[in-house]
């Protein structure tokens, strides 16, 4: 009865930890949606207008962050995936 009442205090703090993880892993995944969002509204706008190479630079500079946030979304949402169900990633199954 006492060990269990020892884990107790010990699986609190773990669930809290996780909790927090996933708090922030979500609010991480929210701002990355939000700027690709953004970069794409901005990305369409400037290659409508693409005549000059100034735009077109522009446009390729956006394309190549909406690549970059494409890949850290990705490599969040895993993350989350292997927090709630760590089972779900067979490099991190118990």
């Amino acid at each position: 009865m006492q060990d269990h009442q020892q884990d107790a205090p010990g699986a609190a703090e773990l669930y809290f930890a996780e909790t927090a993880l996933l708090a922030a892993g979500a609010a991480r995944l929210r701002t990355l949606r939000r700027e690709h969002a953004q970069l794409t509204s901005a990305f369409v706008a400037v290659t409508v207008g693409a005549a000059t190479a100034d735009a077109l630079e522009q446009a390729s500079a956006f394309h190549r962050r909406l690549t970059e946030l494409e890949q850290l979304l990705a490599d969040n949402i895993e993350e989350l995936q292997i927090l709630i169900c760590p089972s779900w990633h067979p490099a991190k199954a118990i």
